[in-house]
């Protein structure tokens, strides 16, 4: 009797867990599907990286970068370069200029060293940035 109720516990975690894998597998599958290109945080590229698409960025690239979509630096990426992009989120630290086309958005935890050309930008409170900005 015991053996029974233990496997009858495992049976609904197994499900549970099974469920998370799916879930998981779902989610990646929709954030590949919205970022062409991901550098992880394990990723260090030396010089000048091209993504025709949308960009994620959790590494670090020392050169150039061009993002002709929507390019997302997070957290713990980093630039030591000029960046030239569509639309660019940056939540890390980029130590160049930064020429976005649309929209730049520097969040609480972005530090930015350079100068900014963008035709629409904001930011959140926290952020840092040293440089000249010229908006519009």
């Amino acid at each position: 009797m015991v053996a029974k109720l233990i496997e009858q516990q495992k049976m609904p975690n197994l499900s549970f867990i099974s469920s998370l894998t799916e879930t998981n597998t779902i989610e990646q599958e929709q954030t590949n599907a919205l970022v062409g290109c991901v550098v992880s945080s394990n990723t260090r590229i030396t010089g000048d990286f091209h993504a025709e698409g949308d960009m994620r960025l959790d590494g670090f690239i020392d050169g150039a970068l061009r993002c002709d979509g929507r390019l997302v630096i997070g957290r713990n990426g980093q630039v030591d370069g000029k960046i030239v992009a569509k639309q660019a989120v940056v939540r890390g630290r980029v130590d160049g200029d930064i020429e976005v086309n649309e929209k730049l958005s520097l969040e609480s935890t972005a530090f930015i060293s350079g100068t900014i050309t963008a035709k629409h930008f904001g930011v959140q409170s926290g952020a840092t940035y040293n440089g000249t900005c010229k908006i519009g």
